[in-house]
């Protein structure tokens, strides 16, 4: 059972808070440590914009709280309706992020505010600005959020799955003489899972780059990478569409010694993932490419093409465009790594 990091960073956050309160002699810890609590985010810019949506709730609720206050003190039916009236105009403002704090400076305020209403309520507020920023410092310093390296493993995890579908694809076609067991298209849907996820975590990185938190430019290059990833779950499904029925035997062997040679250099591509995204021995693909094309130039200019199935040649010639043009994505990335 994995504990998370923003779990352990909640955690910090509330020591720290209950810490801090003691050591500046604070009555309101406990709205030190609520805010705090409530205002880790998955990113530093999150829990500032947050934090400030804070800050405004608790006007709100320390307002309402001294007006209901003057009008009757700890009254049961003015407490619920004070609730009511602070969430609502936190609502009507557009601050619901707020609404929790804001009630529950409201209810502290009402419920437990003697003597000096108003030192209470600048109390509350003041509490409230120490645990934001308790909650930001933490969130900036401890265990930063690493969005770029997460989403560059999910993208490693995907192109090596790209990669060994084409490998199996080959290995399938040329042993079985065209018989094709079902490609499985949830396969290709699992890699598009992982690819939305990876750009999920980069467009958390983006956010951060907005105040240049943690100054890493290099999301920006893994966004381009991804989008051609993406372009190749494509091509694999146009592979899919067309590979539902078994492909003729004879036109497979008449080019089974070039799928054969296609099939060798994608191996030579060994973790493939490694070079193109982590520059660990970066390949070009033009061998590859070349192969393929031959394969298209035949189905193209071979005069005795005509004598076998329509429907198949078609078949290999579609296989044969996708394949190169996933080649062609992998290689441009291969291109940008070197620079």
């Amino acid at each position: 059972m994995k504990v998370g990091l923003r779990t352990i960073k909640t955690g910090i956050a509330v020591s720290l808070s209950m810490l801090v309160a003691n050591l500046l002699g604070i009555d309101s810890s406990f709205i030190i440590i609520v805010t705090a609590f409530i205002t880790i985010r998955p990113t530093v810019v999150d829990s500032w914009k947050i934090g400030i949506n804070r800050i405004l709730g608790t006007f709100i609720g320390a307002f309402i709280g001294i007006l209901f206050l003057w009008i009757y003190p700890t009254n049961f039916l003015l407490a619920g309706i004070g609730v009511v009236i602070v969430i609502w105009i936190i609502n009507q403002l557009g601050w619901k992020e707020a609404v929790t704090i804001g009630g529950i400076v409201f209810t502290s305020i009402y419920l437990y505010a003697e003597g000096n209403y108003f030192y209470h309520a600048l109390s509350r507020l003041v509490a409230t600005i120490i645990g934001i920023t308790i909650a930001v410092t933490v969130n900036y310093f401890i265990y930063p959020p690493a969005y770029v390296e997460k989403a560059t493993t999910k993208m490693a995890n995907a192109m090596k799955d790209i990669w060994a579908i084409h490998i199996n694809l080959i290995e399938m076609i040329i042993e079985k003489g065209g018989k094709l067991n079902r490609l499985e298209q949830d396969e290709i849907y699992k890699i598009e899972e992982e690819l939305n996820e990876a750009e999920e975590l980069l467009m958390l990185q983006s956010n951060e780059e907005r105040v240049r938190i943690y100054n890493d430019n290099n999301y920006k290059e893994k966004q381009i990478i991804l989008k051609m990833i993406k372009k190749t779950t494509q091509y694999l499904h146009n592979i899919y569409g067309i590979m539902q029925e078994n492909m003729d035997a004879e036109v497979v062997g008449l080019y089974s010694e070039d799928l054969k040679v296609i099939k060798n250099e994608l191996l030579q591509h060994k973790d493939i993932e490694l070079k193109l995204l982590y520059n660990k021995g970066t390949d070009n693909f033009l061998e590859e490419m070349k192969s393929v094309s031959k394969i298209k130039n035949r189905i193209k200019f071979e005069k005795n093409v005509n004598m076998y199935p329509t429907e198949d040649i078609v078949k290999m010639f579609v296989w044969m465009y996708n394949l190169e043009e996933t080649l062609s994505k992998f290689n441009i990335i291969a291109g940008r790594q070197e620079n």
